[in-house]
């Protein structure tokens, strides 16, 4: 099983963004893929998908409560998540080591793990981010997040075991004012996988509280976070053809009246 770690040295990048649609993105090219908020001060996950008081989450498993697969939940696109607790009485419930214990444990479960960790250069984070076997960091194209995330970089790279995948440049506007993907390059050391523009949808689909892929397919940002799975799999990009909601569908999202679900992995296993 793979297990990789998507990681920033700030926050306000868009890494859970990026988190939930590269996992989403990989369901949807045929890999088993499990999405777990390892984020413990900012678990954002659900949230970001409309859902925040979840029966079981992390914690269960950590407290030993529930079975770390009893705690994987699907949403309607087909994107798996383990969620993470946002009440404050949990906070202080960081026990990293049993956190990576479960995450290798879900090799029986999938063939991909994404773990979204927190940001910054906390002892907790560093240890989330050493069990993976694969590291993307993830920067905008402005000097000081590009400056954190080279901060960053050197303390992962004191472990001489961390494989670090690369940079995914986020919310890249274009403009001139931007840094450019070469000299982002050549200040990290490390070469950038994917640039991802910005765009309206992602705004859009934030609002819409749905996965950017799953609610606006055709999106720019869209096809660069999906060329970022292919290249991931070792799989050639191929532009899909888009298929159309109906005029019902989009309006019961714009209102919020097609909710996702919830479905553990033992309830799937029945059907």
């Amino acid at each position: 099983m793979r297990s990789v770690v998507i990681a920033s040295g700030k926050g306000g990048v868009g890494k859970t963004t990026l988190a939930l649609n590269l996992a989403l993105a990989l369901t949807r090219y045929g890999r088993q893929t499990i999405l777990v908020d390892g984020n413990f001060d900012f678990p954002h996950v659900g949230l970001m998908l409309g859902k925040s008081n979840f029966e079981e989450t992390i914690i269960s498993a950590i407290e030993d409560r529930k079975n770390i697969k009893e705690v994987v939940y699907k949403h309607q696109s087909g994107l798996k998540i383990v969620p993470g607790n946002i009440s404050l009485e949990h906070l202080h419930k960081k026990d990293i080591n049993k956190f990576n214990k479960l995450v290798n444990q879900l090799d029986e479960y999938a063939e991909i793990v994404i773990v979204d960790s927190g940001h910054g250069f906390n002892k907790e984070n560093i240890e989330v981010i050493g069990n993976c076997t694969d590291i993307i960091l993830v920067t905008t194209p402005d000097f000081v997040s590009v400056t954190e995330t080279l901060k960053l970089l050197k303390i992962i790279k004191q472990n001489p075991n961390s494989k670090i995948l690369g940079v995914i440049v986020n919310k890249d506007s274009g403009k001139d004012y931007d840094m450019k993907v070469e000299n982002i390059q050549t200040l990290l050391g490390e070469k950038v996988i994917g640039v991802v523009p910005e765009h309206k949808s992602v705004k859009q689909s934030l609002k819409l509280k749905h996965p950017l892929i799953y609610s606006h397919p055709s999106s720019a940002a869209t096809e660069a976070i999906e060329k970022i799975a292919c290249n991931l799999i070792n799989k050639p990009y191929q532009k899909k053809e888009v298929v159309k909601k109906t005029k019902l569908v989009n309006i019961m999202d714009k209102v919020g009246l097609k909710k996702w679900y919830e479905t553990l992995l033992d309830e799937e296993d029945e059907d």
